[in-house]
């Protein structure tokens, strides 16, 4: 397995048109999560021309896809055995800049089964109209990693089949957001009975998050035990990339409230996203110009890119442009948000929170899979 996992990280491959996926003919079932994660239900070409033993297309779809090519190299992987390879190179339309690829609907049951929890849930939660403030949205930050823990292990195929569908992209947002939502109803049902541990009564928050991190710690885990178990375990890099975001997140934090002082109204939620922020730029450049990750959202590969084409890239590499672009732009929403948070702050909170996730999450998801992949 420890070398599914390093082929997983698509490191060996430094061509950002081509997703490629290497799998062993004798086994081809990690290759087909690794399509199945990458391509979702489009069509995609098999070198195998069989040799996996499922011709019947059972496995790999042997069909064309309308401007793709098929690349076919050498591999020289000291140690393995023969491996098919299968590459995609085709025209990202401009829906598709902001969306990592494998993104897609789950299986119909699953989809009616998610819809019906996040329904539920909504209307509990618009019953019950609870308070919304910085710390609801703060509390919800394990659960934000949680969502990542599940898809790196959805990545890894380490989850059971029955429940692996919930935990794909964009499922396990709506999974983990309707468990999430459930437990803030308990935190706020809590509330409003007057319960109490010790002499501290017992707040949303503190449920939401307690419950999160509990979640969280099993999840990770489960992540670190499945690099463990193949022997690719290095936390070393993604270690260095979480604790380099504290000295930048607190010094952008304070550039950005001398130069838009009214964005300090936003406080704990402000400078949680700006955290999330840092946290998946920082993990994209070392992942990109230290481990030789890809990237899988076009547009920040597009970003990753322009970097690359700088007369620093050779000193610095092509990452710092990343961090600077995310950085940028979570610091200008922040900012924007100053007046809209005296005015509505339930909303702001809430939306400043989406926010935080869209680079919380992949920040976390970073750090794991660099830790397991062989980072």
């Amino acid at each position: 397995m420890a070398d599914y996992l390093q082929l997983l990280s698509e490191a060996f491959e430094s061509r950002t048109e081509l997703t490629t996926g290497v799998f062993r003919p004798s086994d081809p079932d990690p290759a087909r999560q690794l399509l199945a994660t990458t391509f979702g239900t489009r069509e995609y070409y098999c070198s195998c021309r069989g040799s996996c033993g499922r011709a019947d297309g059972s496995v790999f779809q042997q069909s064309s896809f309308e401007n793709a090519t098929l690349s076919r190299r050498p591999l020289r992987l000291t140690g393995m055995q023969p491996f098919a390879v299968v590459a995609l190179a085709s025209d990202v339309r401009p829906s598709q800049l902001l969306l990592p690829e494998g993104f897609g609907l789950p299986p119909l049951p699953y989809l009616v089964i998610l819809l019906f929890a996040i329904g539920a849930v909504g209307y509990g939660l618009y019953v019950r109209r609870p308070t919304v403030d910085a710390w609801v949205v703060v509390g919800f930050a394990p659960w934000m990693a949680v969502g990542s823990a599940l898809h790196v292990l959805y990545v890894l195929g380490a989850l059971p089949p029955a429940i692996g569908p919930l935990a794909g992209t964009p499922s396990v947002y709506l999974s983990v957001g309707a468990i999430a939502g459930g437990f803030w109803l308990v935190g706020v049902e809590l509330v409003r009975s007057g319960a109490s541990i010790g002499d501290s009564d017992v707040t949303a928050p503190v449920v939401v998050g307690v419950s999160g991190t509990a979640v969280l710690v099993a999840a990770v885990g489960a992540v670190l035990a499945v690099g463990a178990a193949a022997g690719t375990l290095q936390p070393l890099w993604p270690t260095i990339a979480a604790l380099l975001t504290l000295p930048v997140t607190a010094f952008a934090w304070i550039v950005l409230v001398r130069i838009a002082p009214g964005a300090s109204r936003s406080g704990a939620v402000g400078v949680f996203v700006v955290f999330g922020h840092a946290l998946d730029g920082i993990s994209t450049a070392i992942g990109v110009d230290v481990l030789g990750f890809g990237e899988r959202t076009p547009l920040s590969q597009l970003i990753l890119d322009v970097g690359a084409a700088l007369p620093t890239a050779s000193a610095i590499g092509s990452g710092w442009l990343f961090v600077l672009v995310k950085l940028t732009v979570a610091g200008l929403v922040v900012a924007l948000f100053d007046d809209f948070i005296e005015e509505s702050p339930a909303e702001a909170y809430l939306l400043l929170g989406l926010v935080a996730a869209v680079g919380l999450g992949p920040g976390v998801h970073n750090l794991l899979l660099f830790a397991v992949a062989g980072g």
